[in-house]
């Protein structure tokens, strides 16, 4: 048996290398080999803590195998890292850039020793920390007939940017930027804060902390309006021997604000209490309106009422009262 495997050993071991020659040939031909490019985004490792690089650019890495194999991989497959663990601050020069399949499986079928770029230049800055007040710029306008109240409330009113040094001290504020643009009610919602510098330009790179302020902005409407008078409101009396004269008040009238609704209703606007209890000269006062519950008025509205204390006058007797005289009747 053995001497029979024996003959010809090497004409047969030959011809088993030939055909397995042959089936790689065959599937070559079925099957080329072909490439592949793919852009995949370079990720830092190792960056010592307190340092933040700038962003590097992508790597693009040319992937070859067969078109079956080719198939199986897909971009998140190629991972491009760059250690920075030696990275200082500043311009750091000659990182080299390294890049490999996952899983390790795929090492075995695909080449990738083609990417580039093979090195990167990055800047590093020092991480920093600032805590800005939030102020709210409101744009856009109210719809007609409508007007728009200063903001109030604001939460919270300060955040913090983080981020590298440079853009971090670029910052001049911290703003909300609501836009009530048509608006006919309160503006109540939570809105991006965004960190700008002393022009006025969006700063980049900057991280803030919480990302979003709750503002709420009074939309009233003013379309509906109307003057009514003012009216003093008098309490107490004069001293004995006096009383109350003539009454003057400027201004004389006030202009309202309110639904049609409100306003139907409103004749006049009381002021605050004047007492003139034992009073026996002039009174001046300035007072404010009180406006009734819905209405709105200027803030502070003023009026200033000048009360007449004069002499009371004499009560005089009752005329004497002339008798009857009698008229005979049937004359």
């Amino acid at each position: 048996m053995l001497a029979r495997l024996r003959e010809n050993l090497s004409f047969k071991l030959l011809a088993l290398v030939a055909a397995i020659m042959l089936h790689m040939y065959v599937a070559s031909q079925q099957n080329p080999s072909q490439t592949k490019t793919v852009t995949v985004p370079i990720a830092v490792k190792d960056l010592p803590p307190g340092l933040i690089p700038g962003k590097p650019g992508p790597v693009m890495v040319n992937l070859t195998g067969t078109s079956d194999e080719l198939a199986k991989v897909a971009d998140m497959n190629v991972v491009a890292t760059v250690d920075l663990k030696h990275a200082h601050i500043g311009q750091n020069t000659g990182l080299p850039v390294d890049v490999e399949l996952t899983p390790s499986s795929l090492n075995s079928s695909i080449g990738h020793s083609d990417f580039k770029p093979r090195s990167l230049v990055i800047n590093i800055e020092e991480r920093r920390r600032r805590k800005l007040p939030v102020t709210v710029e409101v744009s856009g306008a109210s719809a007609p007939g409508f007007v728009t109240k200063r903001p109030s409330l604001l939460v919270p009113s300060t955040a913090t940017a983080t981020g590298p040094a440079n853009d971090v001290d670029s910052i001049a504020r911290l703003v909300v930027k609501p836009d009530i643009t048509g608006a006919t009610d309160t503006v109540d919602d939570d809105y991006q804060i965004v960190p700008v510098d002393s022009q006025g330009n969006d700063v980049a790179n900057v991280q803030i902390i919480p990302e979003t302020a709750h503002v709420q902005i009074g939309v009233v409407e003013t379309g509906r309006t109307k003057e009514v008078f003012i009216t003093p409101k008098i309490t107490g009396t004069p001293a004995a021997g006096f009383e109350v004269g003539t009454v003057t008040v400027k201004p004389e009238t006030v202009m309202l604000s309110g639904s049609l609704d409100q306003l139907t209703g409103v004749a006049n606007v009381l002021t605050e209490p004047i007492d003139i209890t034992g009073a026996s000269a002039v009174v001046t006062k300035q007072v404010t309106c009180l406006p009734p519950a819905g209405i709105t008025l200027s803030p502070g509205q003023t009026a200033t009422v000048t009360i007449q204390i004069v002499s009371a006058a004499p009560v005089s007797p009752p005329a004497p009262t002339q008798p009857a005289i009698p008229v005979p009747v049937g004359q």
